[in-house]
C-alpha cells in the first residue's frame, strides 16, 4: 500500500438480537424501531512517511450499526420527521463465545445512510473501549 492511501477492511461482523433504535426529539426519547441488529466492525488503515522517511502504518477501528430492512418501524418516516430529530440510540443483545448475551448500548449513533426502504445504517464514533469489547464477544 502507498503512504498516504487507505485500505479499509471489515474484520467483525455481530448479529444481534432484541435491537431497538430510539430517537430524540424535542426532550423526548421515542421507539422508532424494533429490528435484527447487526455490528460491523472495520478497520482503517494508512501508511504515512515520517520526517525521516521512514514509513508508518497507522490503524484505527471503527463501529456501524445496521438496522436491517426486515425492522419494525414503530411509526411513520419520511424527511420532514427526521429533520425533527436530535440524535438517534440503539441498544441489541449480542451473545459472547460463552453463549450468554449482552446487552449493548450506544448512546448516540450518527446517521451514515437511511435507506427508508431498505437497511439503516448508522456509525459509533469515539468509543474505542466498546470497540475493544465488542471484539472479543
Amino acid at each position: 500500500m502507498k503512504a498516504g492511501a487507505t485500505m479499509k477492511t471489515l474484520i467483525r461482523t455481530l448479529h444481534g438480537e432484541n435491537g431497538n433504535l430510539y430517537c430524540v426529539s424535542d426532550g423526548r426519547r421515542v421507539l422508532l424501531a424494533i429490528c435484527r441488529p447487526c455490528i460491523r466492525i472495520y478497520e482503517h488503515t494508512q501508511n504515512m512517511k515520517t520526517i525521516d522517511s521512514q514509513t508508518v502504518r497507522l490503524k484505527t477501528t471503527h463501529l456501524s450499526v445496521a438496522v436491517c430492512a426486515d425492522r419494525e418501524m414503530t411509526r411513520d418516516i419520511d424527511a420532514g420527521f427526521l429533520r425533527t430529530v436530535q440524535r438517534f440510540e440503539f441498544t441489541g443483545d449480542f451473545q459472547r463465545e460463552d453463549g450468554v448475551f449482552e446487552r449493548i448500548r450506544f448512546d448516540s449513533v450518527s446517521p451514515y445512510e437511511l435507506d427508508l426502504s431498505g437497511d439503516w445504517e448508522f456509525e459509533v464514533i469515539g468509543q474505542q473501549e466498546l470497540n475493544q469489547r465488542l471484539l472479543r464477544l
